[in-house]
């Protein structure tokens, strides 16, 4: 990836996080939608980064839902929408992290080590800001457990990432005939 679509990305990223923790959902939404965009200076097929960042959204929603239900957090000033079982900003967090996730950090999906390491550090870092600005509750202890979540949920993408890049190569052009 060029270095311009890297850095407006991760600014992009960044925006996008802050606005949706202080419930500029709009701003949040506008966006995620321009992540969406800069996928196409991704390496990846087309294909694979739509189906990676479904998988680390789906991943993340289970990952957070599982989380809430177990009581590990809770969240203070908003409710959470039924189905997905996480708040709005919440979703619109994992959308934008999971469209830059690949310009981002596509260095560190081939290294699987630091990979699981910077999601288990940052992941949970990204809650204790959020709990610093008031937007979910956790006890301190509770933060291990984050991390661990993390490490699981990384873990589990990296798997996934190897398993729909094998279902990429392996699909061929269909061809009509006229």
């Amino acid at each position: 990836m060029k270095m311009i679509p890297l850095i407006v990305s991760a600014v992009v990223f960044q925006v996008t996080w802050v606005s949706a923790a202080f419930l500029y959902t709009e701003l949040a939404t506008l966006g995620v939608v321009s992540l969406y965009l800069l996928l196409r200076f991704s390496p990846e097929s087309k294909f694979t980064m739509m189906m990676l960042s479904a998988v680390a959204v789906s991943l993340g929603i289970i990952m957070d839902a599982v989380l809430y239900a177990c009581q590990i957090y809770s969240f203070p000033t908003t409710e959470v929408m039924p189905l997905v079982n996480i708040p709005l900003w919440l979703l619109l967090m994992w959308l934008a992290f999971s469209s830059s996730l690949f310009s981002t950090l596509h260095w560190a999906l081939s290294k699987p080590i630091m990979f699981v390491s910077i999601c288990a550090v940052f992941g949970p870092l990204s809650y204790v800001v959020g709990k610093q600005i008031g937007i979910i509750n956790f006890h301190t202890a509770h933060l291990w457990i984050m991390v661990f979540a993390w490490g699981i949920w990384a873990s589990v993408f990296l798997l996934m990432c190897q398993a729909v890049k094998k279902i990429n190569k392996g699909l061929t052009p269909i061809h009509l005939q006229p």
